[in-house]
């Protein structure tokens, strides 16, 4: 019964490789059938359109009736490969019908079994609390029924054995049909050829009377076609020919090798059965001598058990005195543990509260520090738009007034009409040089001007960090959410509840408060942190929790190396600049830039970058604290997996003790036996 899922499985490959093998055929058959007559049909269509002469006419029909007979033929061979496939296919449903009621046969065989030796062992379980002469009459008793499930066994293996034979008959059966069957097809090939032999025959005569009519001028011409014709019924007679009996060749290797194929399968499934069968009767002759064995042994183990039972009685209560020690034990280490655990979760309270006091102080100082941003950036905008308009305004003036000079003065070019278009394509070019040379773009030669996008232009470069990353706003967004959830003290709930008070919080107010506590102002510093907190730096899955928070102070000292070096390389090639502004001009737009600025901004700024580097040094603080708090918890456990380990040994030394004084005894009860 082990090999019957490889069986099943082995035929189940075989049945649909020959199922997609007859599908193959019936595929080539119906596009050799198909395609030329849809080729030729066109072509006909179009030729009596064209036509003039009744020989052409003649030609087209015969054509068409040699291609509706070749049709008619394939279409013939199509229904008689389906024929053939619905009945294989009906074969292998009876197929795996009958091996499903078999496999249930077996399965309600074992279930029976199992019935009769729970009952069997009930039975004799119960008669050994009787006397001699029950015991006797339960032992007959029992040997019936065992008799019997025999029996049954016997019965099941017989209708087995039938089973095969009537399989055996079945495959014979099945080969014998096919053999016919191909035998048919052959025949009715043979005849359909002879059939289109004759037909073509009869086609070119009427083709070659309809020639003979219109001799005359046309005579070259029409014995040129008539010989390409005669050419091409040739050429199709051979192809179909090749085709029919490469066909037939395939078909007779194809039943040989399933006749040898289901032969080799018989053969090894009789074996198997064989093999099962003498299996199950040793089987049966092991449990028969078994039985026996059993008997004596439970006589034996009867009388021992008696004796045993009286020395199990006084280790139960010394063992009860060792378990009550142990407790005793147990209880004081448990004390110990809560004395522990109470003071460092005060501890860790304190901590806590003084962590939200200062959190509370930084958002405060954050949500100036945006304002102040938003007001900045806003004056900014709109002193940067006034300005363009009016250079705008200037540089339109300034080229009417460079046209009408060369025009009308100089002389220098012809007249023309004004081009808005061209003009404005100045203007903003002009302007984007503007741009480049302020520091509001980096490079005017690589950005192209679109007047929909200017309003759009962040000087500041606060834009969204997580959607212009390089890895993908999906991407990002998860690596924030699990990021937040491993740093959870940057980011706590009571933190966030505070902050928003009556909201319900989201993973994207962990995601901003993780983010405003790092102090990511733009995408390039987002991609750095991934870098840092992901494994390898694949930007795919972030590092343990234990290498988290190193990362993060990574990721924090190459941040600030970053800016520190942004700022010193940024400040040097402004000065070398060109563009449409000199030394002066630039000196001048920077101290209207210096200007927007308020020497009170500047010092709340100050102010609070100061906080925010405290704040930078609590939570580095608070993260020893929780490293500490992990290494507390890791000593709780080991002290938790030493105290279990004591329990297991005595537990296991007493196991000892006690079968040490049963092998005493089974070896006092042998010697006295001898």
């Amino acid at each position: 019964m082990s090999d019957q899922p490889a069986f099943n499985s082995e035929r189940a490959q075989r049945m649909e490789d020959r199922r997609k093998r007859l599908q193959t055929l019936l595929t080539e058959i119906q596009a050799n059938a198909n395609n030329p007559v849809t080729d030729n049909t066109t072509e006909n269509t179009i030729q009596i359109q064209q036509a003039v002469a009744p020989s052409d006419i003649q030609v087209t029909k015969s054509l068409t009736h040699i291609m509706t007979q070749k049709q008619q033929y394939a279409s013939h061979l199509s229904e008689l490969s389906k024929k053939q496939f619905s009945e294989a296919a009906q074969i292998f449903s009876n197929d795996d019908t009958a091996r499903n009621t078999r496999r249930k046969t077996l399965e309600d065989e074992k279930a029976n079994s199992q019935q009769q030796d729970n009952a069997f062992q009930m039975r004799f379980a119960s008669l050994l609390d009787k006397d001699v002469q029950s015991m006797a009459a339960g032992i007959v008793e029992l040997r019936q029924i065992t008799i019997k499930s025999l029996t049954d066994r016997d019965v099941v293996i017989k209708a087995f054995e039938d089973y095969l034979n009537q399989v055996d008959d079945d495959f014979l059966r099945l080969i014998r049909e096919n053999t016919l069957e191909v035998d048919d097809v052959i025949g009715y090939s043979r005849k359909v050829i002879k059939q289109l032999q004759a037909d073509c025959t009869q086609q070119i005569q009427q083709v070659e009377t309809a020639f003979d009519a219109e001799r005359g001028e046309f005579i070259k011409s029409a014995e040129k076609e008539l010989d390409d014709l005669r050419e091409s019924v040739w050429t199709t007679e051979n192809t179909a020919m090749e085709g029919r009996i490469t066909m037939a060749e395939q078909y007779h290797s194809d039943i040989n090798q399933q006749i040898l194929k289901d032969y080799d399968e018989y053969t090894s499934l009789k074996r198997r059965l064989e093999s099962e069968g003498v299996a199950l009767r040793h089987q049966l002759e092991e449990m028969r001598s078994v039985y026996h064995l059993n008997t004596d042994k439970l006589e034996y183990n009867y009388k021992l058990l008696a004796s045993r039972d009286i020395e199990c009685q006084n280790l139960i209560v010394q063992q009860k005195k060792k378990i009550s020690k142990l407790q005793d034990q147990l209880t004081q280490l448990i004390s110990k543990y809560q004395q522990i655990d109470e003071q460092l979760r005060s501890e860790n309270l304190e901590l806590s509260t003084s962590y939200r006091r200062l959190a509370n102080i930084f958002c405060e100082l954050q949500i100036k520090f945006k304002l102040f941003e938003a007001q900045d950036t806003k004056k900014f905008r709109e002193l940067w738009t006034y300005h363009e308009h009016k250079i705008a305004n200037h540089l339109k003036d300034l080229l009417l007034a460079e046209q009408v000079i060369n025009e009308s003065v100089v002389c220098s070019a012809p007249k023309r009409e004004i081009d808005e278009q061209s003009m404005l394509q100045q203007i903003h070019s002009m302007l984007k040089r503007l741009q480049a040379s302020a520091g509001v773009v980096e490079d005017a030669g690589k950005i192209e001007i679109d007047q929909n996008q200017q309003n759009l232009v962040d000087i500041t470069r606060s834009i969204n960090p997580i959607a212009a990353c390089t890895v993908g706003q999906a991407n990002a967004t998860r690596l924030l959410i699990e990021l937040a959830r491993k740093v959870s003290f940057m980011a706590s709930e009571d933190l966030l509840k505070t902050l928003n008070p009556g909201e319900k919080l989201t993973e994207q107010m962990r995601t901003d408060a993780l983010l405003a506590t790092l102090g990511i102002r733009n995408a390039s510093e987002l991609d750095l942190l991934f870098q840092h907190a992901t494994q390898g730096g694949s930007c795919q899955k972030l590092k343990e929790r234990g290498e988290i928070v190193q990362a993060l102070i990574e990721f924090a000292s190459e941040l600030e190396k970053r800016r520190d070096l942004g700022g010193n390389q940024t400040a040097k090639p402004e000065n070398k600049r060109g563009g449409i502004w000199d030394r002066k001009a630039v000196a001048q737009f920077w101290k209207e830039i210096g200007q927007i600025v308020s020497p009170e901004k500047a010092t709340a700024w100050k102010l609070l970058e100061e906080t925010l580097k405290r704040y930078q040094e609590v939570l580095l603080a608070r993260v020893d604290l929780v490293e500490r708090n992990d290494l507390l918890a890791a000593q709780n456990e080991e002290l938790r997996g030493l105290l279990q380990q004591y329990v297991d040994g005595e537990r296991r030394g007493l196991q000892v003790t006690g079968q040490s004084q049963y092998e005493n005894q089974d070896q006092i009860g042998q010697m006295g036996r001898m």
